[in-house]
């Protein structure tokens, strides 16, 4: 489901390392989050992180093309909601919620399988509250 979108950049501390935070502060205003009570996680494992686990010029560009194909999917589903993406400690998270993931799971792990040179794990779990979106992506500063 396509949201206003109002994304964000900024930095954090997590598990004491450095953390890029990218989220669309506009999905705070979404007035259907109870009908998107399911909460995925797909997490791409970077080949060679900078030491401080953030991702470097090498891998710049193979990081974009997995998220330009990961929300090209997103987009066009009809029930998954992109709320932003997360990188640190060699990983990049991008958070979704939906309806119902089960339905997604095998054409999520298909876009993924396409780059075969990067391990990924892909898992959800119930989120009624949107907690990772408000406790974890959402700057501390903004009230919701």
């Amino acid at each position: 489901m396509k949201i206003k979108e109002e994304f964000d950049c900024y930095f954090k501390t997590f598990n004491e390392m450095p953390s890029s935070i990218h989220v669309n502060k506009a999905a705070s205003s979404f007035s259907q989050k109870e009908e998107y009570p399911y909460m995925a996680c797909v997490r791409i494992f970077m080949n060679n992180p900078l030491e401080n686990g953030l991702s470097n010029r090498d891998e710049y560009d193979m990081l974009l093309e997995i998220e330009s194909k990961l929300i090209k999917y997103i987009d066009d589903s009809m029930d998954i909601i992109y709320v932003g993406k997360s990188t640190n400690s060699g990983m990049r998270d991008f958070f979704l919620y939906s309806q119902d993931f089960e339905p997604h799971i095998d054409d999520l792990e298909k876009v993924l399988q396409q780059f075969s040179d990067y391990d990924f794990e892909l898992g959800y779990r119930p989120d009624e509250q949107w907690d990772i979106y408000y406790k974890f992506l959402l700057p501390h500063d903004e009230k919701h």
